[in-house]
């Protein structure tokens, strides 16, 4: 039987055991999917601190996302849905990174241990894989949200709770989520209005599971 726990990322608890879904709807995790859907060569998580080391290594890499320090021009799309979806990535090597997710994905990955659990990205996007993957399997599921630099955003709570609701069987009211999305989407972010369609007019387009882990380089890879 498979037990599911819900947890904020700023009011994470010391220890992640089980499985772990990392929720940020308007961005990483959905992000995770649009990219891997193009096919990549590799994906890999970075920051400011070791991306002149993954660009030793991953020769020829391309950067995309957004830095508060680095300048916009470094990077070739933006972590905006709609730049994710048209920017080319097939066969390419590619590294990520953002202001919020990348570095949630990071701690749950450092606190997470590797022989207990996955770790895997979560969004509107994916949510029906995600429910069917883990409603086979037993043990628990932690659903972290990552809300916006410890703000307790409407798009990630709503999304962990549907996923949670998938994961157990339980019936919900797509409309009336996607309702209070728009809403809180529209009056939170600003920008994001340009993005609202990606982010709530295709529920479980993409048939993936993202899984982190740690690769032979030691940076987080996204498969």
């Amino acid at each position: 039987m498979v037990e599911v726990k819900k947890f904020w990322f700023h009011k994470l608890p010391g220890k992640l055991k089980g499985d772990v879904v990392i929720v940020d709807a308007c961005a990483a995790s959905a992000n995770m999917c649009i990219l891997l859907s193009k096919r990549p060569q590799c994906l890999i998580v970075v920051n400011e601190r070791n991306l002149e080391k993954a660009e030793n290594i991953y020769k020829s890499a391309i950067l995309v996302g957004e830095s508060e320090r680095l300048p916009s021009h470094r990077f070739v799309a933006s972590n905006n849905l709609d730049d994710m979806r048209k920017v080319k990535v097939r066969d390419k090597k590619v590294l990520w990174m953002s202001i919020n997710g990348s570095r949630v994905v990071e701690k749950v990955v450092e606190m997470k241990n590797k022989k207990e659990g996955e770790a895997v990205a979560g969004s509107f996007s994916n949510m029906q894989a995600i429910s069917s993957y883990f409603s086979r399997k037993r043990g628990r599921v932690n659903i972290v949200m990552a809300g916006d630099r410890g703000v307790e955003v409407e798009e990630d709570k709503i999304c962990g709770e549907i996923i949670e609701r998938m994961i157990l069987g339980l019936s919900f009211d797509w409309e009336q989520a996607r309702e209070k999305i728009k809403k809180f989407v529209k009056r939170y972010y600003g920008v994001w209005r340009r993005n609202l369609k990606f982010l709530v007019d295709y529920p479980n387009e993409f048939d993936v599971v993202p899984k982190f882990f740690i690769n032979k380089s030691g940076f987080i890879e996204v498969k």
